[in-house]
């Protein structure tokens, strides 16, 4: 056996050394770790202090699931460029003849609701994959993956992933600087837990973003819905008060934008903690049948986010609209 794997048995004393590269940890069942861990609070323990101690599960075979340290992993594809400890991918801008200045659109990945064993599945870096045909020409598409503990940690920093949100910042100016892109041209998109993610560091970095229904309270899905985001005790819950003082402390150039639904209460109403600021708007889908979370930012909220995505990216259209 490679000093860099180890293998135990979750029912004969398991007891795993949490320095080697790789786990092969036997579940003794057809379901991988993390689908155990969402219905049995022994397993959900265990499982969450592999992922405090940087672990990453990428696949289950044989009643087996296999465990390894985030930095470690590897990616293929031409959507896996590396940063650090980012992963990402850039799409091309389609040119057009006016040769106006190049923008850039960051997509910010929402939950996948998957609880499969590879990552791909769990933490997708394709989401809205048509985007680029609803935008304005001549804008090139960064999507970074949210690579973080079981689903992503919606881009904050975790105990095991301290420098994360300063590694996304730079990475952001990154491309900006490859691509010749000013920062009035630039524009944070997410919804859900993506939205956590765009919205704060707009906030933090001072960007434009488009939000949709940001989770910046995980209080209560891990009330309601036994934390199913997996975050409770990694992360920050409450968002809160770090992001007012980022606003306190702020001197915005760019607008900031968050799409909400006033009939859906606890989001709408976390945002009403938010401390009051001109550079940052609520628009109210204000419709009393899109009553949950997903209605918000599915369907319902799509040509609020393109309308708002162009406006955000041409002036012209921002000015025509006024």
């Amino acid at each position: 056996m490679s000093e860099d794997v180890q293998f135990v048995d979750f029912l004969d004393d398991y007891d795993p050394d949490l320095t080697v590269n790789k786990l092969r940890i036997n579940m003794h069942s057809e379901k991988n770790m993390l689908q155990i861990a969402v219905v049995n609070e022994t397993v959900n323990k265990e499982f969450k202090r592999l992922m405090a101690n940087d672990y990453i599960l990428g696949e289950h075979m044989n009643e087996t699931s296999y465990f390894q340290k985030r930095k470690t992993f590897s990616f293929s594809g031409s959507d896996y460029q590396v940063y650090k400890d980012l992963r990402y991918g850039v799409q091309d801008k389609i040119a057009q003849r006016s040769h106006k200045e190049d923008k850039m659109v960051v997509v910010f990945n929402h939950f996948s609701g998957s609880f499969s064993a590879r990552l791909k599945e769990r933490m997708p870096n394709d989401i809205w994959p048509d985007i680029q045909k609803n935008l304005i020409k001549d804008t090139y598409v960064l999507r970074i993956m949210d690579y973080n503990l079981s689903h992503g940690s919606s881009y904050i920093n975790t105990v095991n992933f301290s420098n994360y949100e300063e590694q996304i910042q730079e990475l952001i100016v990154k491309i900006m600087e490859e691509k010749n892109i000013k920062k009035e041209n630039v524009v944070l998109w997410g919804s859900s837990k993506g939205a956590t993610g765009a919205f704060y560091h707009a906030i933090f970095g001072d960007y434009k973003v488009v939000a949709i229904d940001p989770i910046l309270d995980e209080g209560q899905y891990i009330k309601s819905k036994n934390d199913i985001h997996f975050l409770n005790g990694l992360r920050d819950i409450d968002l809160v008060p770090k992001i007012n003082n980022l606003i306190e402390n702020s001197g915005f150039k760019f607008k900031k934008i968050v799409i909400t639904n006033s009939h859906f209460s606890f989001n709408y109403e976390t945002l009403q903690r938010l401390s009051k600021n001109n550079f940052i708007s609520t628009v109210d889908i204000d419709m009393p049948n899109a009553y949950d979370h997903l209605n918000v930012v599915g369907y319902n909220s799509k040509i609020h986010s393109l309308t708002l995505l162009n406006a955000s990216l041409d002036e012209s259209i921002a000015n025509a609209l006024k």
